[in-house]
């Protein structure tokens, strides 16, 4: 008969979230990934991977720390919190609830479990594993021109770049230096656009 899970309450629970694949083992800070179904771009809170740990570790115990999954994709290195621990007295098992941070990019991610917290002489404690490899594979998403996943952030961005870039005064088309009867003349010709850098030269 299995061992029974007691849930930390102090931790975010998604109890509707119950993945039905394999329990990703960790054993001598190895992360042995195996059926744990299939990740595509695009996806938002929609797919987790459970986690198994001893609970002790050179007789250090593992509970009432922080359980962190830290990422690397091509948009950067990133870092998660643990979400339905649960703990008996020999194991702890937690989940990486995958956000868009990790899905944004199709291809494999490298990441590590990262455990945080304080010994028993309250000093520092950080326990990793080794590097695994999590394979997000690719789907029809909302991607901009450059292949950039549109967010809300990365629409902000890209908005900010295009004014930057056409309020650079880098050439002359791109600028007006005059008096003021000749950018009165050029504004009623259309020549002064929005967003054009003009300079006043007889104020």
């Amino acid at each position: 008969m299995a061992e029974s899970f007691t849930d930390l309450s102090t931790n975010t629970n998604y109890s509707t979230i119950r993945d039905e694949h394999e329990v990703v083992k960790i054993t001598e800070k190895n992360v042995k990934v195996g059926d744990i179904g299939k990740i595509v771009t695009g996806e938002v809170n929609s797919q987790e991977i459970e986690f198994s740990i001893p609970r002790y570790y050179d007789n250090v115990d593992l509970l009432n720390k922080k359980f962190q999954i830290l990422y690397q994709t091509k948009g950067g290195v990133f870092k998660a919190d643990a979400i339905n621990i649960a703990y008996n007295d020999r194991e702890i098992r937690f989940n990486w609830l995958m956000n868009e941070d990790a899905t944004m990019y199709p291809g494999k991610i490298t990441a590590v479990v990262q455990i945080e917290g304080e010994d028993e002489q309250g000093n520092d404690y950080v326990f990793k594993t080794m590097n695994f490899s999590v394979n997000i594979e690719d789907a029809l998403n909302e991607y901009g021109t450059e292949g950039v996943y549109k967010t809300w952030a990365t629409d902000i961005e890209s908005r900010i770049e295009n004014l930057e870039k056409n309020n650079s005064p880098s050439t002359a088309s791109e600028a007006f230096i005059g008096t003021m009867e000749e950018y009165n003349t050029a504004y009623s010709s259309g020549d002064i656009p929005n967003g054009m850098f003009v300079t006043i030269t007889d104020i």
